[in-house]
């Protein structure tokens, strides 16, 4: 069963190996014993040579090197998955002075954010996510403490239907859609920590240059979703990041991380 999975991890990976883009990937590719990707927060648990959290090292790493990429006090942050507290929203914020569009379409936890961000000047926020179309989705997960997959939501044809029966509805817009209704003809900065929903954004953002192009940079947190993670998720990451070399140099990246 061991060499059956490992088989099956070579041959779906080979064809990555060959791409120079995606070389890091698979020193860094967490799996379990059964071929399959570690979960997300696996991470959290790692230390680096020193010693230190892995994922402590990371917040740092992920924060530092904007310094030079972005405008210092005129620049614009599209916050999308600011969850309960917004806490990459209010780094930036701080260090970088820009206005911060935080997005968080779980009404549950948009709740939590909108009283913790009350009057707050410089961040604006928005009870809906971002997709590769407009529509309503319907939790059907249990929220689990402070994060959400966005692949436990569905689309629903009936939402006030569904609102009677109490589920939660997720908004989610069009990234097109999203640059309109917040009237902004460009972003600074792209930020994604959304629980999955940065496969679909970033395809759909890569499909056309000129859409990619108004971003000035990118960043995102990539997350283990339930299904075959190495035959799916490893090819999206790094067809992701292909497309994205056309528009935007890679500065910085740990991959399944940030």
């Amino acid at each position: 069963c061991r060499l059956e999975a490992l088989l099956s991890l070579s041959l779906s990976l080979s064809h990555i190996a060959m791409d120079p883009l995606c070389a890091d990937v698979l020193e860094h590719l967490p799996t379990t014993p059964d071929g399959q990707l570690h979960p997300h927060h696996y991470f959290t648990k790692r230390r680096n040579a020193a010693g230190a959290l892995l994922w402590d090292a990371l917040v740092n790493e992920r924060f530092n090197g904007l310094g030079s990429l972005l405008p210092e006090g005129n620049c614009t942050m599209l916050y999308v998955g600011a969850n309960v507290d917004g806490f990459d929203g209010r780094v930036v914020r701080k260090r970088h002075r820009c206005f911060v569009h935080m997005l968080e379409p779980v009404p549950s936890f948009y709740a939590l954010l909108a009283r913790r961000f009350h009057r707050e000047p410089g961040f604006a926020l928005h009870n809906f996510g971002v997709g590769n179309r407009s529509t309503t989705m319907q939790l059907t997960g249990r929220t689990a403490g402070q994060g959400t997959s966005y692949q436990s939501a569905v689309a629903v044809s009936d939402p006030k239907d569904a609102q009677r029966r109490g589920s939660q509805l997720l908004r989610i817009l069009a990234l097109e859609e999203t640059l309109r209704t917040l009237q902004l003809r460009r972003v600074d900065l792209l930020h994604l920590n959304c629980e999955g929903c940065e496969y679909e954004l970033l395809s759909s953002l890569t499909a056309r240059s000129a859409l990619a192009q108004r971003f000035g940079v990118v960043q995102f947190g990539t997350h283990n979703y339930p299904g075959d993670g190495v035959r799916t998720i490893v090819p999206q990451y790094c067809a992701i990041r292909r497309a994205l070399s056309r528009t935007h140099a890679l500065q910085w990246g740990t991959p399944f991380v940030w």
